[in-house]
């Protein structure tokens, strides 16, 4: 249910990593100097665990700098997906690029993406077929094509400042791999030492992440966000409270218009302070390791409910929809049932309401609907210090009359701006994700109404709702609290 159908995946293996350090097989992490010297520093430097702007004598930033890594061979792989973790304070944003090595030859620079939790960030334009030669990226994964493998890759980070007191900076860089060819596998040796396996082996257990379902929030995009409404509950487990609604807009790619951008998302929760990325994964042992250490984790599925359902999808006994090709969703648990059957207790946020979004899907069952989804994972750990220091946040406002008034079925409504200073009027092409209107009732703690701002205007409101505290959230990465004056 996210606006990304992931591509056909098979099951690959490779090791995990507990700690951001580099690592051999499907993932590499980058995060100390150790990890990043070897690069190419241009207007860049490595301080207080993270790669920033170099100041000038003044302490003023440069307009632009940029890091290029190292070369870094793999075994070879088909799929590889980049994350990153970064802070971006106003009017700054990074820029990611990478290039793979293909039957010994390095391909151009690959434009990925544009970050910022500040703006709006885009994936790179889709790459004509007539132009892909022999990589290309599809939203967020760097894709090989025509039956070859890439066996060594290089990244690099370009980062940008409007304002020369203010600095983006990156502290975190993941790269993991999966090779697609027919008999292909990465790192079959197993990641775990026996000490580890036997504790994993017997781990069961549930942690107590509040279940959000997205079908009750905004309906001009409700049937999209599974992805940010994950690292919604993510984030709620981490002490963070954070509107999906507000999430959806943080994690918008106005390049494809989606919210289902798997780097977008790992990035907004790292931008919170947490270290945050992306990983395809061997199998559930990775899952319960996380979870044996009170690490929720979002995962990459495709299933139906039952036979009877059309689709080559594997079958999802107790899903709450028929079926998806393309769906996101927070591994909480493993428990044995009263079956003697072992089970994944998941958050799906596919169901009809809040208290119907846990779930318990058979361990067989949950393995397929992960593999054909790619084993692929958000994998979140704890703060990091320094980090989020620039994190979303949402500001204090007013709404403000404007005197016009409209009545439709019965109800008259009113229109209102967002102070004197932000108009947050939405452009005819971008109205309806490039805003979010939710009307809250803070007596009951939850959503009374969404109002949907028409193109050109401003926000209308009836009396019941003008009475209530609205949330606006915007693509820009503006985020407002207000009420009526």
């Amino acid at each position: 249910m996210s606006g990304k159908i992931a591509v056909s995946f098979v099951v690959i293996l490779l090791v995990f990593v507990c700690m951001p350090v580099m690592a051999q097989g499907g993932i590499i992490l980058h995060s100390t100097y150790a990890d990043f010297e070897n690069g190419t520093f241009l207007q860049t430097e490595f301080e207080d665990g993270q790669i920033r702007l170099k100041p000038g004598a003044l302490g003023m930033f440069p307009v632009s700098g940029a890091f290029e890594s190292a070369e870094f061979e793999t075994p070879g792989f088909t799929r590889m997906v980049l994350s990153w973790n970064a802070d971006t304070p106003a009017k700054t944003w990074i820029t990611a690029e990478a290039t793979v090595r293909v039957e010994g030859v390095w391909t151009d620079w690959l434009k990925i993406a544009k970050w910022t939790t500040a703006g709006d960030s885009t994936s790179a334009p889709p790459t004509p077929e007539d132009e892909r030669g022999a990589a290309f990226v599809d939203v967020d994964i760097i894709t090989v094509i025509g039956g070859k493998e890439a066996d060594a890759y290089r990244y690099r980070l370009v980062f940008y400042t409007e304002d020369g007191r203010a600095a983006p900076s990156v502290r975190l860089v993941a790269a993991t791999f999966r090779n697609t060819l027919e008999g292909a596998a990465l790192a079959a040796h197993s990641p775990f030492d026996a000490e580890a396996l036997a504790a994993i082996a017997d781990y069961t257990g549930t942690l107590n992440v509040r279940p959000i379902a997205q079908t009750t929030r905004d309906p001009q995009f409700h049937t999209r966000v599974c992805s940010p409404v994950s690292a919604a509950m993510v984030l709620d487990w981490r002490g963070v409270s954070v509107l999906p609604e507000m999430a959806a807009m943080g994690v918008l790619d106005t390049a494809y218009d989606g919210y289902g951008n798997w780097v977008f998302n790992a990035a907004f929760i790292a931008s919170y302070g947490f270290a945050s990325y992306i990983e395809y994964c061997a199998g559930i042992e990775d899952i319960k390791w996380e979870l044996m250490n009170g690490n929720p984790v979002i995962t990459s599925v495709r299933y139906k409910q039952n036979a009877d359902v059309p689709g080559d999808l594997p079958i999802v006994t107790n899903a709450p929809i028929r079926r998806t090709f393309g769906h996101l969703l927070v591994v909480v648990g493993y428990e044995r049932g009263d079956d003697g059957r072992y089970y994944v207790i998941v958050n799906d946020p596919a169901a009809a309401v809040d208290g119907e979004v846990r779930l318990w899907y058979e361990e067989s069952e949950f393995m397929a609907a992960w593999s054909l989804g790619g084993r692929i994972a958000y994998k979140t750990h704890g703060r990091v210090e320094g980090a989020g220091l620039y994190a979303p946040y949402v500001e204090q406002n007013t709404l403000t009359p404007t005197g016009r008034s409209k009545t439709q079925d019965n109800t008259t409504f009113y229109e209102y701006t967002l102070g004197t200073r932000h108009n947050v009027r939405p452009t005819p092409e971008k109205r309806e994700r490039g805003i979010s209107v939710v009307i809250w009732d803070e007596g009951a703690g939850r959503v009374y109404s969404y109002a949907v701002p028409p193109a050109d205007e401003g926000i209308w409101l009836s009396m019941d709702e003008a009475s209530h505290t609205v949330y606006v959230f915007t693509k820009y990465g503006r985020y407002f609290r207000a009420r009526v004056n």
